[in-house]
């Protein structure tokens, strides 16, 4: 039986809820009345469980005003999960995708991912994942396909760039203002 997605303009038809489980930061967004189930939205891989542009914040709203329950993760070494970012591989992002579902209790889980977290949800339902509470559906928005590895040398100099970019960003003195009055989303 395939459940339909009504979305609702009704943006109060929701209740939130954070919570730290198997050392993964989560928000879930409850519905009103009984679920019909869950969806687990997984970021990008570098990005918080807000998504770009709070885009999966506005998803888990519409989600949960539709009857679903929708849970946002940080994969681990990202935002407030554990682990270190460099360590987390494509596998420890697959398993924390897996354990999210298990907030669902009974219910199906249903995985959606946003650019890079495409990879993951399509690795958490796939074939060999089957025995996880993912029985239903795998989402992937502006997912591309995994790239040929690259050099040691690129990924220095990708790691260095995005640490100075990020650097700037953090003792930016607009950003520090901008987080004083409140202007910066946190969740």
């Amino acid at each position: 039986m395939t459940a339909e997605l009504e979305i609702s303009a009704d943006f109060n038809r929701e209740r939130r809820e954070l919570f730290v489980s198997h050392g993964l930061a989560l928000t879930v967004h409850h519905p009103l009345q009984s679920p019909r189930g869950s969806v687990v939205l997984v970021p990008g891989w570098s990005g918080p469980r807000s998504g770009a542009a709070d885009i999966l914040v506005f998803i888990a709203q519409r989600l949960a005003s539709a009857g679903w329950k929708a849970v946002r993760l940080d994969l681990p070494g990202r935002g407030d999960s554990e682990g270190a970012f460099a360590e987390a591989d494509l596998d420890a992002m697959i398993k924390a995708a897996t354990e999210a579902c298990s907030v669902s209790g009974n219910d199906p889980c249903h995985v959606l991912g946003l650019c890079s977290g495409g990879n993951v949800a399509l690795g958490a339902g796939s074939i060999e994942n089957r025995k996880s509470k993912i029985e239903k559906s795998v989402i992937a928005l502006s997912t591309l396909p995994f790239q040929p590895a690259r050099s040691k040398d690129f990924e220095r100099r990708r790691r260095w760039k995005n640490l100075k970019q990020y650097a700037a960003k953090a003792f930016s003195p607009n950003t520090w203002a901008r987080l004083i009055k409140g202007e910066i989303n946190m969740d």
